[in-house]
């Protein structure tokens, strides 16, 4: 999935089906405002990554994948709430984490 301008995925996530293996891209090419907002579970295995002007914020538990590699990019943004689990987090120079009070984050790997 490819976003460059705003989306929201409701409570079925992002899912697999088959063999067909799904990622996210959020970007801009002018670093306008790209953000998606992510309810419910998500399962699949391809990478996150939040480019350049991008912003993602997974709203509730398990709306980030447990087993994606997620990125984040110069002036791109990650923001969670509640619980989520994913393999591995890399966030370059002047990208952006941001947690809830009550958010909890568990990777493999930073």
């Amino acid at each position: 999935i490819a976003v460059s301008g705003a989306l929201t995925i409701g409570k079925g996530g992002i899912q697999e089906q088959g063999t067909a293996r799904a990622s996210l891209l959020i970007a801009s090419r002018d670093c306008a405002d790209a953000h998606v907002d992510l309810y419910g579970d998500s399962n699949y295995s391809g990478p996150t990554i939040v480019a350049r002007g991008g912003s993602l914020h997974a709203h509730t538990n398990n709306a980030l994948s447990s087993v994606s590699k997620t990125l984040v990019g110069q002036l791109g943004s990650i923001n969670i709430e509640g619980s989520q689990e994913i393999e591995r987090l890399l966030i370059r120079k002047k990208g952006e984490f941001i947690g809830g009070g009550d958010s909890k984050l568990t990777t493999k790997s930073i």
